[in-house]
């Protein structure tokens, strides 16, 4: 499952770079919040295709699902859609 790898790859990240600020010489409850700064970066640089695969997989189960509602964009857009159609249907009629 690549949300379950994304996961885990981000927790190493934070985990490795709060690790190394410890290591550095800083002993106080701001190394975990440095660490976390510094995983999200890292992350943020280092696993775009993970994170890609990730949404990828959460938007294909999503779409899967054929017993979910309509999210409030996809009514929108049939909204705005059948409002476009009326609007060139009287266009047309003249």
């Amino acid at each position: 499952m690549p949300v379950v790898t994304y996961t885990l790859l981000r927790l190493a990240l934070f985990a490795v770079a709060t690790a190394g600020i410890w290591w550095a010489g800083m002993h106080s409850w701001l190394a975990p919040v440095a660490g976390l700064v510094i995983g999200w970066l890292l992350s943020y640089v280092l696993l775009g295709r993970q994170r890609e695969r990730a949404a990828a997989y959460v938007q294909a189960r999503s779409e899967k699902r054929a017993d979910r509602a309509p999210t409030h964009t996809e009514q929108d857009a049939e909204l705005e859609d059948a409002i476009d159609e009326a609007a060139r249907r009287d266009a047309e009629s003249g």
